[in-house]
C-alpha cells in the first residue's frame, strides 16, 4: 500500500499533466487506504493489556476507517465513468461519509473522561481549553472565510470549520489532560494528516489549475498515508514495550495557551493596515514587546514554581517511604515503644504490646501505666520516674512487672527517654523488652546459689551473707540469737542403713526445723549434718523455747524406709548483740560442741547462757 502510495506521489510530480487521469488514478488508491486504515485500527484494538477508552477509540477507528472507505469509493466511481471534473473536489455523499466518520471519532473524544480529581485541576483544564479554542476559533473565521464567498462555499466553510473547531476541542482535551488513546508518535502523524486534509479541502483555490490540482492531489495522498501510519506506528511500539505505554508525566503548568496568545498576535499584526504610521507601528511594537516580557515573565515564574513543586514532592516520596519503613520496623519488632506524658497516661503504644502483654493499642492508648504494672512495683515505677525526670534527657533503665491480660505476669526491661521537649514527639519514650525468661533463669541461679540442693535451706553462702548484712547493721536488728545444731551419731546412722536413708533423715529434720521456727527466723543447712538458726529480736528465754521445740521434733519418732529411727541432736545456743554475730556463732558452736561431750560421757547439761 506504500509503494502505490509513493508510485502515485511520484506520477504526479514527474509525469506528464493529465488532470483526468490524475484524478481518476488519486481516487483509485483510496479506497484501499481506506480499508488498510480500518484493518491495522482493528488489529490495534485487539492488543493484550489495552485500556478499555483506548480499545472502544480503536474500534471506532475501524467503524471510520469503513465509512471513509464508502465515501472515497463512491467518489472513484464518479471519476471512473469520465466525470473527472466533478471528482475533483469531493462531492456531497463523499463528504457526509467523511464527517460521519470524523464525527464518531470526535465524539468519543468529547466525551473521553479527563481523570481530574481537584477542583483547581478543572477550573485550570477549562481556562487553558477555553483560551485554546478561542484562539483556534480566531484562525479558523480568519483563513475559512476569504471577502468573497458564493453562498455553496460558505456552507462548506462553516461545516469544515465546524468540524474542524470540534477536532480542535477535542485534541486540547487530550493535550490538557494527557488521557490521549495512542502515544505521541501515532497521533503527531494522524493529527498532521487531519490538519493537511483540512487546509487542502478549505484553503484550496477553485477552479484548480493544472499544476496546482497535482500538488494537492499529491499532498492530499501523502496526508492520507500518515494517517493510514498512525495505528500501524501505535501497533509496532506496543509490541516493543510488552508492558505498556509509560505514563506521561503531569506538567505544572501548560505552555500551549501561551503559544496561542503569541500566534494570534501575529496574526492582529498581520491584519493591521499598511498606512500605519512610524509612530503607530511603534505603539504596537511596544504592546507586543511588554506582553511577550510578562509571558516570559509568568513562565519563569511557573518553571521556577515547577522545580519547587518537583523538590517538594520529591521530599514528600522520600518522607513518605522513610514513614512505611519506620511503620514496617515498629509493626515487626519485638520490643514495645510507649509514649507516656508526665503522669503516665499512654499517648501510643506500638503493635508489640499485643505480643507481648496481649492488649491491643488502642485499648491501650487512654490508659496510665500504673494499671498495667504489678502492684508490688508501683513504688519501684514511681521512684524510676522521678529519677527520669531529674535526668535532664539521659535515658533512665528499671525492671518491672506487668500484668499479661490472661493474668500472668510478665517481667519488662524499660528504658525510658525524657523527650517532652521534642515537637515531634512530646512525651516520655519507653522502650520495653521481655525478660520474663531471662528474670526467671536467673531467679533460678540465685535459688540454686543460695540453697542447699538437698534440704531447700539456705546454704553457707547465703548464710555468710546474712551473717555480713547483721554485723554492718543492714537489717536493722540490734539483738540475736543463733542456734547452732548438729545430729548425734548421724555417720554411724549412714554407714549403718546407707545413703539415702541418711538423706531422708536430713530432709526430715529440716522439715521439723520449719516447723519449729517463727516467720521470719532463717535456717541454713552448713554442714553435712550441721544447721544452724537465726532468731532476730529474741532473748535467751525465747530462743530456750525455741531450742527445746526443736530438741523435741526431731527426736519424734521416725520411720524411713520402714525402719524406726531415733534421731537426737546437740543444740549450742548464744544471745547478744545482732552486730557481734560471728562472735555469737563462736559462742553457739562452743555451747553445741560442750552438751555433745557431756551427753555422750552422761554428765549433766549446764544451762545455757
Amino acid at each position: 500500500m506504500l509503494l502505490s502510495c509513493v508510485v502515485a506521489d511520484a506520477w504526479f510530480l514527474l509525469a506528464p499533466v493529465d488532470t483526468g487521469l490524475d484524478i481518476r488514478l488519486y481516487w483509485l488508491v483510496q479506497p484501499p487506504m481506506d480499508v488498510a486504515l480500518s484493518l491495522l485500527s482493528q488489529r490495534v484494538s485487539r492488543l493484550p493489556g489495552l485500556p478499555v477508552p483506548a480499545r472502544r477509540f480503536w474500534n471506532l477507528m475501524v467503524l471510520a476507517g469503513v465509512l471513509f472507505a464508502a465515501g472515497d469509493t463512491t467518489q472513484a466511481v464518479v471519476a471512473m465513468t469520465g466525470q473527472a471534473d466533478l471528482a475533483a473536489r469531493p462531492g456531497l455523499v463523499q463528504q457526509a461519509c467523511v464527517i460521519l466518520g470524523t464525527g464518531v471519532l470526535l465524539l468519543w473524544l468529547v466525551f473521553h473522561p479527563t481523570g481530574m480529581g481537584s477542583r483547581w485541576a478543572w477550573l485550570s483544564f477549562w481556562l487553558d481549553g477555553v483560551t485554546m479554542m478561542a484562539a483556534a476559533a480566531v484562525f479558523v473565521w480568519y483563513f475559512s472565510f476569504p471577502p468573497a464567498m458564493d453562498t455553496r462555499a460558505a456552507a462548506g466553510a462553516v461545516l469544515g470549520s465546524g468540524v474542524l473547531l470540534v477536532a480542535v476541542s477535542a485534541m486540547v482535551k487530550l493535550i490538557l489532560s494527557g488521557a490521549s488513546p495512542m502515544t505521541p508518535g501515532p497521533a503527531i502523524a494522524a493529527g498532521a494528516g487531519a490538519v493537511v486534509q483540512w487546509i487542502l479541502t478549505n484553503l484550496a483555490p477553485v477552479p484548480h489549475q493544472p499544476a496546482l490540482l497535482r500538488g494537492e492531489l499529491a499532498a492530499r495522498m501523502l496526508a492520507s498515508v500518515l494517517i493510514v501510519a498512525a495505528p500501524r506506528i501505535q501497533q509496532r511500539q506496543a509490541a516493543s514495550r510488552p508492558g505498556g505505554n509509560s505514563p506521561r508525566r503531569e506538567r505544572a503548568y501548560g505552555r500551549v495557551p501561551y503559544l496561542m496568545l503569541l500566534a494570534t498576535y501575529a496574526l492582529v499584526v498581520l491584519l493591521l493596515p499598511s498606512a500605519m504610521t512610524m509612530r503607530d507601528w511603534g505603539t504596537i511594537a511596544g504592546v507586543v514587546l511588554v506582553t511577550g516580557l510578562i509571558l516570559l515573565r509568568q513562565l519563569a515564574t511557573f518553571t521556577d514554581n515547577a522545580r519547587l513543586l518537583q523538590e517538594l514532592v520529591a521530599s514528600l516520596t522520600e518522607l513518605g517511604e522513610q514513614e512505611r519503613r519506620f511503620r514496617s520496623l515498629v509493626q515487626h519488632a519485638t520490643e514495645i515503644t510507649f509514649v507516656l506524658t508526665a503522669t503516665g497516661t499512654i499517648t501510643y503504644s506500638s503493635p508489640a504490646i499485643t505480643r507481648v502483654l496481649g492488649i491491643k493499642p488502642e485499648a491501650a492508648v487512654g490508659r496510665t501505666v500504673h494499671e498495667l504494672l504489678h502492684p508490688m512495683d508501683l513504688t519501684a515505677a514511681k521512684d524510676a520516674l522521678d529519677q527520669l525526670l531529674r535526668s535532664h534527657g539521659q535515658p533512665v533503665t528499671s525492671q518491672l512487672r506487668m500484668r499479661h491480660a490472661d493474668g500472668s505476669v510478665r517481667w519488662l526491661e524499660v528504658v525510658s527517654t525524657d523527650l517532652r521537649d521534642e515537637p515531634s514527639v512530646g512525651g516520655i519514650v519507653c522502650n520495653a523488652r521481655d525478660v520474663t525468661e531471662a528474670r526467671m533463669l536467673q531467679d533460678r541461679l540465685r535459688e540454686q546459689a543460695s540453697r542447699d540442693a538437698l534440704t531447700r535451706l539456705a546454704n553457707r553462702l547465703h548464710f555468710e551473707e546474712y551473717l555480713s548484712a547483721l554485723r554492718v547493721g543492714v537489717s536493722g536488728e540490734k539483738q540475736l540469737a543463733i542456734l547452732l545444731i548438729d545430729l548425734d551419731d548421724f555417720k554411724r546412722l549412714n554407714d549403718a542403713y546407707g545413703h539415702h536413708v541418711g538423706d531422708q533423715a536430713l530432709v526430715m529434720v529440716a522439715n521439723r526445723l520449719r516447723d519449729c521456727v517463727r516467720p521470719g527466723d532463717t535456717i541454713a543447712r552448713i554442714g553435712g549434718d550441721e544447721f544452724v538458726v537465726l532468731l532476730p529480736g529474741a532473748d535467751a528465754e525465747k530462743a530456750q523455747e525455741i531450742a527445746a521445740r526443736i530438741s523435741r521434733g526431731i527426736a519424734a519418732a521416725t520411720v524411713i524406709d520402714g525402719r524406726a529411727l531415733r534421731i537426737t541432736a546437740s543444740i549450742g545456743m548464744a544471745v547478744g548483740a545482732a552486730r557481734d554475730a560471728r562472735a555469737l556463732l563462736r559462742s553457739a558452736d562452743v555451747s553445741m560442741y560442750d552438751r555433745k561431750f557431756r551427753r555422750q560421757h552422761g554428765l549433766p547439761s549446764r544451762a545455757y547462757p
